[in-house]
């Protein structure tokens, strides 16, 4: 059965759903900017050592562990590494990164 509600137990109900709504999709959007920030600095190393990076993938049979040993990157930032063509890696901007 619905229940009688006066206007201000409405209001105050909606207020309350609308601030979690905006809280979850704001924490959202901070989670994948968080995370986005985490892959540019792993790119932003490897674009500072670029020759040694691109060594260590032509050379090493398994090139994440390495990447991450010698530069201390997470699993995540090697991935992102690895993951671009070399002709990217190659062509990566500095200010690019740091502006994104």
């Amino acid at each position: 059965r619905p229940a009688v509600k006066n206007l201000l137990e409405i209001l105050s109900e909606w207020l309350v759903f609308r601030r979690d709504t905006v809280r979850r999709r704001l924490n959202y959007r901070l989670e994948k900017v968080l995370k986005r920030l985490h892959i540019l600095e792993g790119l932003l190393v490897a674009f500072l050592n670029i020759d040694e990076v691109i060594e260590i993938i032509r050379n090493e049979d398994e090139p994440k562990p390495a990447l991450m040993s010698r530069f201390g990157l997470t699993e995540t930032q090697a991935e992102a590494i690895l993951e671009l063509k070399l002709r990217h890696l190659a062509k990566l901007e500095e200010v690019k990164i740091r502006s994104e």
